[in-house]
């Protein structure tokens, strides 16, 4: 049975000599790696089966694995930045989805 979603993955530097990761953080990506095998299909990657326009549908599926919020036929209307980093995407109705990343169509 599946577990759910994998698990965030390890923050970079991690308490290893060299500031790479340490035995614990290989432990939990390949964990979270062998937990993705056969999700959506017999592999651990989202690979587009009918042409390129699966390929949207695979990153909206695997952000949703991730946590992520995908805004379907939405427009941004502002992105709100704090600080140098993406805090908020608005839309035209004033709506704020928060978020650390935004990733934006043109």
């Amino acid at each position: 049975s599946w577990g759910g979603p994998p698990a965030a993955p390890p923050a970079a530097g991690g308490e290893g000599d060299e500031g790479g990761l340490t035995a614990r953080d290989a432990i939990v990506a390949v964990c979270r790696h062998l937990r993705s095998l056969g999700c959506y299909g017999p592999t651990a990657y989202l690979l587009p089966l009918y042409g390129a326009s699966e390929l949207p549908q695979a990153f909206c599926r695997l952000c949703a694995v991730w946590g992520g919020t995908y805004m379907l036929a939405q427009r941004a209307h502002a992105l709100r930045v704090d600080g140098g980093r993406a805090v908020a995407v608005e839309d035209g109705a004033g709506r704020r989805i928060g978020c650390e990343w935004a990733v934006l169509g043109s």
